[in-house]
């Protein structure tokens, strides 16, 4: 990553496609996610990088922000992923991953502190900032905004949530 002429951040994009989702849709919000960068099945044992767990469970989102700052792209924001229960027929889906392997509850305590690096946020605001200038976004929520009761700590008290809709709106 790296500046450009116009002070906003040059993005690195992989291409990792998810499949599971549902048709068309003309998002009108935008739901900021956390997850493990790696997760661990504690009933098998093994850890999967976060793109094969969404696989693994039969879930999507649109666009991952990496620890190194590197995007990956899962799905298109003209298809609906499955990243957030009854909110997914109009929402892009962003996780911010958090570094290093998680169980879910090594992930809530990994949440109460700050976990994004630098050039992590920077990119996801960057992303982000690009959605809203190519679509009709009205809204932007935390994950627990629209499912409080399983995902009450989404993304979680560590991440920056009132500088965040600042700095997209910069």
């Amino acid at each position: 990553l790296c500046d450009n002429r116009k002070g906003h951040l040059k993005i690195m994009i992989a291409n990792i496609p998810i499949s599971f989702g549902g048709g068309p849709q003309a998002p009108r919000r935008i739901i900021v996610h956390v997850m493990g960068e790696f997760i661990h099945d504690v009933k098998t044992g093994k850890d999967y990088y976060a793109t094969d767990w969404l696989k693994k469970s039969g879930l999507s989102t649109h666009a991952m922000g990496t620890p190194s700052g590197v995007i990956i792209q899962c799905h298109s924001e003209k298809l609906m992923a499955w990243h957030a229960r009854d909110y997914n027929q109009d929402s892009l889906g962003y996780e911010f991953l958090c570094p290093g392997v998680h169980t879910y509850d090594t992930l809530i305590e990994a949440t109460k502190k700050p976990y994004l690096t630098e050039t992590q946020y920077q990119a996801g605001v960057e992303y982000i900032r690009r959605w809203m200038n190519m679509l009709t976004i009205e809204q932007i929520d935390r994950h627990s905004d629209v499912d409080p009761k399983r995902r009450w700590f989404d993304p979680g008290d560590g991440f920056p949530w009132a500088q965040f809709l600042e700095d997209i709106q910069g």
